[in-house]
């Protein structure tokens, strides 16, 4: 130990000076070396993993998306990829021409099915669905395919639009002495209002058979129809679905409505057995 003297004024004092102690000792050493080589060896593997992703990723967005999808039943179909807010126009256009289709035709029978073919050869009259209600004064019926159908307008649009179809519903429809056919000579491409909403412009006759005609007369329904977006419903139905469910789930399957059509009074003033 090394000593020296420090004078202050007319004294003097000795200090000593402690010998210098090692930082760490050697097992701690020892120690701090494995944690920073383990961490560089994590390190060294995350850069690897994230090289691999980068890689993968990029050939990923090289590769052109799948437009072949298979169905349940075996059938293929082409898809492409829309944002939430877009519809394709051929996809507006076919929903547009099935809806109002359905809407407007009456064969006056119910689809058949396997219950009915095997009870008679003779397909079963469509009686048609009663409307109740304070909008629906007079004729109250429509047709059970236009009931189905109206699930795909909306729901503040979708009453008001039934009271007026009961009205040019010919009733001869119910008794199967009427059909009536919508036969769309024209309908435009769907034209944006905003995001999410179309306008479409629709030329048609309604031909209506009283009887045994065969000429039938031609009513024209030449009507503005206003599309929207809607949500998708993403659970399939349970095989214990009712009527109703399977009626309101197939009409809004396609993501979209109809929350505006044409006046009607032109089909009602020409429509038979009023």
């Amino acid at each position: 130990m090394q000593l020296f003297k420090v004078k202050k004024g007319a004294s003097s004092t000795e200090v000593k000076i402690p010998k210098a102690q090692p930082l760490l000792k050697s097992s701690s050493s020892h120690l701090l070396t494995l944690f920073v080589l383990a961490t560089l060896g994590l390190q060294g593997l995350l850069f690897l993993q994230t090289t691999f992703n980068t890689i993968w990723i990029a050939r990923l967005a090289r590769r052109p998306a799948p437009t072949l999808v298979e169905l349940v039943d075996g059938r293929s179909v082409r898809v492409g990829a829309e944002a939430s807010l877009s519809r394709s126009g051929q996809a507006i256009q076919y929903f547009v021409s099935q809806i109002a289709t359905m809407l407007f035709s009456a064969s006056g029978t119910l689809e058949s099915n396997e219950a009915v073919l095997k009870s008679t050869l003779k397909p079963a009259l469509d009686p048609g669905v009663e409307l109740s209600g304070h909008n629906f004064r007079g004729k109250r019926k429509v047709t059970t395919a236009a009931w189905s159908a109206s699930f795909a307008l909306s729901e503040d649009f979708r009453s008001s639009f039934l009271a007026e179809l009961a009205q040019i519903t010919p009733a001869g429809v119910f008794s199967g002495t009427t059909q009536t056919v919508l036969v769309i000579d024209r309908l435009s491409e769907p034209e944006p209002i905003e995001a999410g909403k179309w306008k479409l412009k629709m030329i048609a006759n309604l031909y209506i058979f009283t009887g045994g005609a065969r000429l039938g007369k031609a009513v024209p329904v030449n009507k503005d129809i206003y599309v929207r977006v809607v949500h998708l419903t993403p659970q399939p139905l349970p095989k214990s679905a009712t009527e109703i469910q399977r009626a309101v789930y197939n009409a809004r399957a396609a993501g979209l409505e109809i929350y505006r059509f044409g006046d009607l009074a032109a089909a009602a003033d020409s429509s038979p057995n009023k």
